[in-house]
């Protein structure tokens, strides 16, 4: 039977409806259930890659690049930066990374049990030996009751030892004027942050007067004092050739450890205190004008060339220690509780001048301000160091003064 035209037309309409329709259907399957399906495979891929890296890490710890990224994001002291520096990727890949068990968990029960064995006990405790002259311990008595620790007479006799061993002269009082925190060591003990056994260094000016030997050979040992480095797991202590003479070993005046080493075999004049340059000034400076050097380098040929000659200099050294006596301690917070009432007497006797700028006025106005401010918290201080109470504490916060009534003594009263 044949179809009619308006049959046709029906069809027609018909099949175009389906046919929008069906890909009408087809575009939302594949806009809204596709994506979703990738979604799904992207989570399967993303769960079996995060199953791998946690059995990576439960069987081998993190990779030495991971360990980087993650260190570099966390807030820290700079000495702990300098720990995790030190840090190399074969260091790290022989002793932090699982090679020989079924879990990190056993490797580090394996490292725990290693760590508190007899053998690394005595190895920790030669290097203690070892450290120890280089960061000895203040003592808090007056006197010498400890070899291993410091007084302040040991350490003036120290330093008196040293330049009379490389026959230097000196025109300036010795003596222990101040001790300053390094602020940037934190000990990694967490029950161990008082300042006995935080780091501090001694700072000492001398005007020096030698010839040019001694004072080369005396720059080279203060550079080169308490230097370490690790051998054999071992911890070993710099020693060179350097300031030998005629062939015989440079020994420290007055050192009494060189009785225990027959014929100075063993000797190492390095095993002392670490010492930092921090200014060397001269007003004449070494002739380098000669070209002609010997194979030992310039220093050794200035030795022998112009060894004999005089020359002047200036430094300014500091003397690393381990702890800070009590009665230091409590000198200091002396003093600045005195210079907040010295300051405060100061600033109203300058106020009563009647020519002084009126911009020194406003800031000595405003000094006095700060001071009356402070006062119940210096009163504290005050009522704490009776008791003895909080002394590191007490240290702290009299050091952050001290530094503002300096700085105000400075600026306000010149």
């Amino acid at each position: 039977m044949k179809m009619t035209n308006r049959q046709r037309n029906s069809v027609i309409i018909h099949v175009f409806f389906y046919t929008v329709l069906l890909i009408v259907l087809l575009y939302l399957l594949v806009s809204f259930f596709y994506p979703k399906i990738i979604s799904l495979e992207q989570r399967k891929e993303d769960t079996r890659t995060l199953s791998e890296s946690i059995e990576s890490v439960e069987k081998s710890w993190i990779t030495f690049e991971e360990f980087q990224a993650l260190s570099s994001g966390v807030e820290k002291s700079s000495y702990v930066t300098e720990v995790l520096k030190s840090i190399t990727k074969d260091f790290y890949s022989e002793n932090l990374m699982n090679n020989d068990f079924q879990k990190f968990s056993d490797f580090l029960d394996s490292k725990k049990i290693e760590l508190n064995s007899d053998e690394v006990k005595d190895i920790l405790n030669k290097r203690d030996e070892k450290i120890v002259q280089i960061f000895p311990s203040y003592s808090d008595s007056y006197v010498v009751t400890e070899s291993d620790s410091l007084t302040d007479f040991k350490f003036i006799n120290y330093i008196e030892s040293l330049l009379e061993t490389f026959s230097l002269s000196y025109s300036d009082s010795i003596g222990i004027k101040s001790l300053v925190l390094i602020d940037d060591f934190i000990s990694p003990n967490a029950n161990e942050k008082s300042l006995e056994t935080n780091l501090f260094y001694i700072p000492v000016k001398l005007s020096l007067t030698g010839n040019k030997e001694g004072i080369i050979n005396f720059l080279h040992y203060v550079e080169n004092v308490g230097k370490i480095y690790e051998e054999d797991k071992d911890i070993k202590i710099y020693t060179d050739t350097f300031l030998n003479k005629n062939g015989r070993k440079t020994v420290l005046e007055g050192d009494n450890r060189k009785e225990s080493y027959p014929g100075l075999s063993k000797y190492n004049i390095y095993e002392n205190q670490i010492i930092d340059l921090e200014v060397l000034k001269m007003e004449e400076y070494i002739d380098s004008s000669d070209k002609t050097r010997d194979e030992e380098g310039f220093l050794s040929f200035i030795k022998k060339t112009q060894g004999a000659e005089k020359i002047e200099v200036e430094v300014k050294l500091n003397f690393y220690v381990k702890g800070f006596p009590h009665y230091k301690l409590e000198g200091f917070v002396k003093e600045v509780l005195t210079e907040y009432e010295q300051l405060k007497k100061d600033i109203n006797v300058r106020l009563k001048d009647t020519k002084i700028r009126p911009y020194v006025v406003s800031k000595l106005k405003n000094a006095n301000i700060y001071l009356n401010e402070v006062s119940k918290d210096i009163g504290d201080i005050r009522v704490s160091l009776r008791k003895k109470q909080d002394l590191d504490e007490l240290y702290k916060r009299a050091v952050d003064y001290s530094s503002i009534f300096s700085s105000y003594r400075k600026q306000l009263l010149k």
